[in-house]
């Protein structure tokens, strides 16, 4: 009996692309859920989640790098995992370079403007940096070995990981002048979304001409812009008085502002719902701390994105961690992070 293929994962999600572009490879039939209480079946409580079933044995796979070397590996002469030991040893490392060095730059820049994560401005041009590098050892990478994809002439696994992880970047805010001189990588990462195998999952593939700005960034720019406007021509000559106006406008700032976001990740079975409610309202329960929810804060992928304002100069991370830690039934721990700018 041959065995049935169930893929657990959010809609559209770039982590599971991989595996379902392995599968159009591997001619594989996939059934998709986006049911997202399957992550209670996950021994991490994460998505994507792939069920294998045999007559009456389901064995499930977790991690979206492990589930997409396993889909590619069902058929062994496609090649998706390369024709000899150096080669497949090559593509797992630039699988783990799409974890490690692409991944949470690209992450940090398109959440915001897909509203999963509040804009962080200081956040934002690391992540921009960072990724711009990252894109950079690709470039010369594919520059020097004058290869049509990652490792040697045929599709790997690898390229489509990597182009997986780049696609909603290069889709939303990678535009033109980011990727003005990455020319080597263009050409690789339209070859591989052009492949009908790509197209079958992600559909036709835009390139993006102009930055998409996350709602807190598109409204900083013209704070910036607006505050020199008041100030009068010089008309009179003696006209200094119009300068104290922006030093009086700090003055009245009575307290700094800062922002802090935390993604936390629930245990298995947890609903994050109830636990984000729950969450919420033990932390804004502390008066001293003024905190200020904001109104994006949402659940997807089985985590919870949450962000609040502090009105105070004082570093709160450790208490709010130690309050979210104290329903360590509900919440792993470790998974709690936290990302801070100054408003």
């Amino acid at each position: 009996m041959a065995p049935s293929y169930k893929l657990h994962a959010p809609e559209a999600s770039f982590r599971a692309f991989p595996a379902l572009i392995a599968a159009e490879y591997n001619d594989v039939e996939m059934d998709i859920s986006t049911d997202l209480k399957a992550a209670a079946l996950s021994p991490t409580g994460k998505l994507p989640l792939l069920e294998i079933t045999k007559g009456s044995t389901v064995t499930r796979i977790f991690s979206s790098h492990a589930i997409a070397r396993y889909v590619a590996g069902i058929r062994r002469d496609t090649g998706l995992l390369g024709s000899s030991i150096s080669e497949q040893a090559a593509i797992d490392a630039w699988i783990d370079f799409s974890a490690q060095d692409l991944e949470l730059p690209a992450c940090v820049w398109f959440y915001p403007v897909a509203g999963y994560m509040p804009f962080s401005a200081d956040a934002y041009e690391k992540a921009k940096t960072d990724l711009a590098a990252s894109i950079d050892i690709l470039e010369k990478h594919l520059a020097k070995t004058k290869t049509t994809y990652l490792v040697g002439n045929d599709i790997t696994l690898a390229d489509i990981v990597v182009a997986s992880t780049l696609l909603y970047p290069f889709k939303l805010v990678c535009d033109k002048q980011y990727l003005g001189k990455f020319n080597a990588v263009k050409a690789w990462f339209t070859k591989c979304v052009d492949q009908d195998e790509f197209k079958q999952v992600i559909g036709q593939v835009t390139m993006c001409n102009k930055e998409a700005k996350a709602p807190g960034h598109a409204a900083e720019p013209k704070k910036k812009q607006s505050a020199p406007a008041p100030a009068p021509a010089p008309a009179p000559a003696p006209a200094p008085a119009p300068a104290p106006e922006p030093v009086q406008e700090e003055e009245e700032e009575t307290e700094p502002r800062r922002l802090v976001a935390i993604a936390v990740k629930p245990c298995a079975g947890v609903d994050p719902e109830g636990l984000y409610k729950k969450i919420t309202e033990t932390i804004t329960s502390q008066p001293e701390y003024k905190l200020k929810w904001d109104e994006k804060c949402k659940v997807d992928s089985g985590k919870i994105y949450a962000s609040f304002t502090i009105h105070l100069e004082a570093d709160f991370d450790e208490e709010v961690m130690e309050m979210i830690e104290m329903m360590e039934d509900e919440v792993a721990g470790q998974e709690v992070t936290f990302m801070n700018a100054m408003e």
